[in-house]
Formats: structure tokens, C-alpha cells, sequence
């Protein structure tokens, strides 16, 4: 039966994160339509509640998942990208086929969902929320996890360009979210561990640090959850919001390193430059920039 109620989908909804959208969803008074591989492991029964088996790296399966939403709800207002694990061990050490499995979910996963969601927002007239769920390490990578980082890094800079361009009269807002470390599984029974590599034996710092992560962490994914409907109900949502303490230095971190660099290497940056080339189109460069 199809409803006025404002419906929310969501990915990896099985746990984490993911569970707690739908919890604080359903609470809320929200539709929510939960997309997993395995969403017979999901213990909720509620008359709102449509729980989907998706596998979003099949974009047949994902444009299932919209249609199945749209029949029975009628509309979907929020769409929640959260989907994904992480893959740790030093580059050398991954397969060619564990690289491209992280990618495949963590990235083309959420290229087929966003790509459908756009185009249902875009339709329907009525447009929506898109929250990107990406991560600190989107931005601040850290060791023993470069395919993750890489699949994070990725996300935000196809949804930063997809941003740039929607027509606004769309009234379509993409959020990308920037968590540190979240109480959840992440970093225990979701976290895939490549073979060591015996040229990385000597240096072992990092696999220690994201083996004994789990437990630590700072965020709670339901005050999260809550968050990020707030967020999906303004007018103008933030392009990027950050979650936690640790997040925030790191990426304060970041740049502070980047603008660092960037100044101590001017004057190298700017050798390359042709001999005709005018200094002065710099100011109309930063003046077009500002209105980006």
C-alpha cells in the first residue's frame, strides 16, 4: 500500500551502522526499505519496514530494490549508500581478485545506487537526500588499508563532481559523511584480512594496531543515525560532515600537511608555466572559483 510518508533506503542495513538507520527510521516514523545480502538476518517486523536481498555491485538487482520501493511505498525521499567493509593488509599483500572485490562493493556498489537514486529523484519531481557514507580515510589515508582508502577517496570525488552538476531546481542534495571509527563490526567480523606479505615481516606496526582497533572506537552509531536523518531534513545540507573527534583531527591533519606542501613548493608548481602566460587571469581564476 502506498504512502505519504517520507521513505528512507538503506544499504548494508543488516548491522552497524546500517541497522541502526533502520531502528532510528522506523522510530522516527519513516518508511525504510532495507537492502542486504542477507536481510533474513534482520530481526525487526514492522508494517513500514520493506527488507530487500540486494546485492549492490548487480546494478539489475539495485534497480529491483527501487522499483520494489516505489511499488510499495510510492515514493523514496532519503537514500542512505552504506554498504561496504574493510580490506586490510599492505598493498603487496592483496590479490588481484581482493582488490577489485573492495572496489566493487565499496565503490561500484555505491555508483549503481547513486546512479539510480539520481535518476529516480530526478523524475519523480519531488528530489531527495543522497548521504554518501565514506570515511576519514577518504580524505586522511591511513597504512594497511589502501584499497579501502582507495574506494573512499573514489566516492568523494565522484560525488563531489556530481554535485557540481545538478541543477538546483532538482532539489536533489548529496552529504558526504566522514566517520572516524563507529562502535560497530567494521573493524571485527567485517573486517577482511589479506595474507601477510613475507617482505612486510620487519615492519608489522599497523596489522597489530587494526587487529586490537576493535572496541575503541569513539562513535555511536545510533546518536549517528540520528544525526544524518537531521541532516537529510534541511534545506541546504552540508556537502561534507564529519563525525567525531577522531575524524576531525585527522583531517585537520590533512591539511595542515596539504597546505604545508602547497606553499613550500610554489615557486616549483609555477616554473611550468608558458613565457606569454598572463599573471593576471590568476584573480579571474579565484573570483570564478569563489562562485563554484
Amino acid at each position: 500500500m502506498k504512502s505519504t510518508i517520507s521513505t528512507v533506503l538503506v544499504t548494508g542495513a543488516s548491522r552497524g551502522l546500517g541497522f541502526a538507520l533502520i531502528t532510528v527510521g522506523l522510530a522516527q516514523g519513516y518508511n525504510v526499505v532495507a537492502c542486504s545480502r542477507a536481510p533474513e538476518s534482520i530481526n525487526i517486523e514492522h508494517s513500514n519496514l520493506l527488507k530487500l536481498k540486494v546485492n549492490v555491485t548487480d546494478i539489475d538487482s539495485v534497480e529491483r530494490a527501487f522499483k520494489s520501493a516505489q511499488r510499495i511505498f510510492g515514493n523514496i525521499n532519503i537514500v542512505i549508500n552504506n554498504a561496504g567493509y574493510g580490506l586490510a593488509g599492505e598493498f603487496e599483500s592483496y590479490t588481484i581478485e581482493e582488490m577489485h572485490r573492495q572496489m566493487d562493493v565499496n565503490f561500484w556498489g555505491v555508483t549503481y545506487v547513486t546512479k539510480e537514486a539520481l535518476n529516480y529523484m530526478r523524475e519523480s519531481g519531488t528530489g531527495g537526500r543522497i548521504l554518501q557514507i565514506s570515511s576519514v580515510a577518504g580524505y586522511y589515508p591511513s597504512p594497511c588499508l589502501s584499497m579501502y582508502n582507495a574506494s573512499k577517496f573514489a566516492i568523494e570525488g565522484l560525488s563531489q563532481t556530481i554535485m557540481r552538476e545538478l541543477d538546483q531546481s532538482w532539489n536533489i542534495a548529496i552529504t558526504i559523511v566522514q566517520p572516524g571509527g563507529m562502535q560497530t563490526e567494521w573493524a571485527a567480523s567485517n573486517m577482511q584480512w589479506s595474507k601477510a606479505h613475507p617482505a612486510y615481516e620487519n615492519d608489522q606496526s599497523w596489522r597489530p594496531f587494526w587487529k586490537n582497533y576493535h572496541g575503541s572506537e569513539e562513535t555511536d552509531p545510533n546518536k549517528a543515525a540520528n544525526l544524518l536523518y537531521t541532516i537529510a531534513q534541511l534545506d541546504k545540507p552540508p556537502q561534507k560532515l564529519v563525525l567525531g573527534y577522531d575524524s576531525l583531527e585527522l583531517i585537520r591533519k590533512q591539511h595542515q600537511d596539504i597546505k604545508q606542501e602547497l606553499e613550500k613548493n610554489v615557486a616549483l608548481s609555477t616554473s611550468v608555466t608558458r613565457d606569454d602566460f598572463d599573471p593576471d587571469t590568476v584573480e579571474i581564476l579565484r573570483q570564478n572559483l569563489q562562485s563554484m
